[in-house]
């Protein structure tokens, strides 16, 4: 249930992107956009979490925090978009209350919950890691390509190629380096001495 309507909030927020090119979000659209590349990465952790929730309390009430956090996310964008598109018929009138907007400090209250939600988010995303839970990742139908991988497992594959490649040898010539992957966290991963480059 949660999954979904994650998934249901990434394409309305998503809509309202692309409504006026986010044009209507007026200088909320970058922290509109942030909030929704995290969004997807829990939407990713969401599927397996459903399974695994049977198991675990913990897991059952953090699910049905996730739901309220999504709808109160929800709830926001919606209002703040309506009021934007409510002021933007008339054009003066919409000039206007852009204004009064930021006089009063309206968008402002709408960034600052934005990136409090994305906040919240992340330290969702990080329990559910906590908890066990694997992001699950679709395969496209015509290619069989996965969609989407974590950089490690982008890392331990490049290295299986580099190791089968270069079987001749030695692997004491292969040498252990610390990745920072997108949530900063260091990682270890092996290369070639010679080839010490960006992976």
């Amino acid at each position: 249930m949660a999954e979904a309507f994650v998934s249901f909030l990434i394409e309305r927020v998503e809509g309202v992107i692309k409504i006026n090119k986010g044009t209507i979000l007026c200088g909320a659209k970058k922290y509109v956009k942030d909030l929704q590349t995290e969004l997807k990465k829990m939407k990713l952790l969401l599927k397996d979490a459903e399974v695994k929730q049977k198991e675990n309390k913990k897991l059952c009430d953090m699910i049905e925090n996730i739901r309220r956090i999504a709808f109160k996310i929800d709830d926001e964008v919606e209002n703040y978009y309506f009021e934007v598109a409510k002021s933007r018929k008339i054009w003066f009138k919409g000039v206007m209350a852009h204004y009064k907007r930021i006089y009063y400090g309206k968008q402002k209250k709408f960034q600052l919950r934005m990136v409090t939600y994305k906040s919240h988010v992340i330290w969702y995303i990080r329990k559910l890691e906590f908890y066990g839970v694997k992001k699950i990742v679709h395969e496209k139908d015509s290619c069989k390509k996965v969609d989407s991988l974590d950089r490690w497992e982008e890392i331990t594959t490049m290295i299986k190629k580099m190791e089968s490649e270069f079987e001749d040898v030695e692997k004491s010539k292969f040498v252990s380096v610390f990745v920072l992957n997108e949530d900063k966290v260091l990682e270890k991963a092996k290369v070639l001495v010679q080839s010490f480059e960006r992976i």
